[in-house]
């Protein structure tokens, strides 16, 4: 019975003696307290130690997080690109609708985006009505019909109404900013789009009689004059490219240092390949050192880079027309 004792307490010490020795060595990792109360139980308090060490865990160390864990990680939202318009956040579903397989579901779709919009863009209304699902194509088709329709109809209520008031400044502009909506559309074309040009021409006059010293009218009204010489207009009138850049010119004398000014000549220029005009158009806004925003700069670095090119194709072909020289 005493030898049995005696191996028992002989092998706890052991057991503690390498305890002791994983402790100091650093690989039994446990605070001091925890250490000298789990060893004092015979065995099974040892047993746990080394069980713990093994697992790695440490009894009674105090659990390190990890600081990951709390991080946000933003950068795989930073490149999600949202939509920038209205026209952006209706088309991209409208898309979806057109490819899907489930005729129940594209259905849907379109009506949830008419719901939401009545006047979806015609890009994305021109895809859906050539699409092959025939109820997918005439619902786009009835849905084009359907805003055309809108559209006329407001104009012909603002133009009853300006029967009664010609001078109210607020139907006018009602007039006006419902006529470009419907120009822009994409909707109308040939005759019925001169026709429209026409009432816009006349709107935009009648309001610059009223109000002459507005610098967006009267964009809007050279503008819209351009596009009727560019469809070809020849109606009565002294309308014609010589008298549109005389009413350009006039407009930049009175509004100098106004970039909107040098952007309707530009579009003249553009429409008329008068390069060597653009040059000078590019030139006067350099020396004038006209103000310009983000979007303006951007605008101003397209043309100016369009120049370059044109300079250096012109570059290029003299080179070759000298070369041709010498050869001959």
């Amino acid at each position: 019975m005493t030898v049995h004792v005696t191996g028992i307490i002989l092998a706890y010490l052991i057991v503690l003696a390498v305890c002791f020795i994983l402790y100091l060595t650093g690989l039994l990792k446990v605070r001091d307290p925890f250490f000298f109360i789990t060893v004092l139980v015979p065995f099974v308090g040892a047993a746990m130690l080394i069980a713990d060490a093994v697992k790695g865990r440490g009894l009674g160390r105090k659990r390190q997080m990890d600081r990951n864990l709390l991080m946000v990680h933003t950068g795989s939202y930073l490149d999600v690109e949202m939509p920038d318009t209205d026209t952006d956040r209706i088309t991209v579903p409208l898309e979806e609708a057109i490819i899907l397989d489930d005729r129940k579901t594209r259905r849907k779709l379109l009506l949830d985006m008419l719901q939401q919009n009545r006047e979806l863009p015609m890009e994305a209304l021109d895809a859906a009505s050539l699409s092959s699902d025939t109820e997918l194509s005439h619902f786009a088709t009835t849905a084009m019909a359907s805003m055309q329709g809108g559209f006329e109809k407001e104009i012909q209520e603002v133009e009853d109404r300006l029967k009664h008031f010609p001078e109210d400044k607020e139907t006018l502009n009602r007039y006006w900013k419902t006529l470009e909506r419907y120009l822009s559309s994409g909707m109308l074309s040939g005759a019925i789009l001169l026709i429209y040009r026409k009432k816009l021409d006349a709107c935009l006059m009648r309001m610059l009689d009223l109000e002459k010293d507005r610098i967006e009218l009267m964009y809007a009204y050279e503008e819209n004059r351009l596009h009727l010489l560019e469809a070809g207009y020849s109606g009565k009138g002294s309308l014609s490219w010589e008298s549109l850049r005389q009413e350009i010119e006039a407009m930049i004398r009175q509004w100098p240092d106004d970039l909107m000014c040098y952007r309707i000549y530009m579009e003249y220029a553009r429409a008329r390949h008068d390069q060597v005009l653009t040059r000078e158009i590019l030139q006067t806004i350099k020396e004038r050192k006209i103000y310009m925003n983000a979007a303006e700069r951007e605008w101003y670095s397209f043309w100016s880079g369009n120049e370059e090119e044109m300079n250096e194709d012109k570059a290029k072909e003299k080179s070759k027309v000298k070369q041709g020289g010498r050869a001959g």
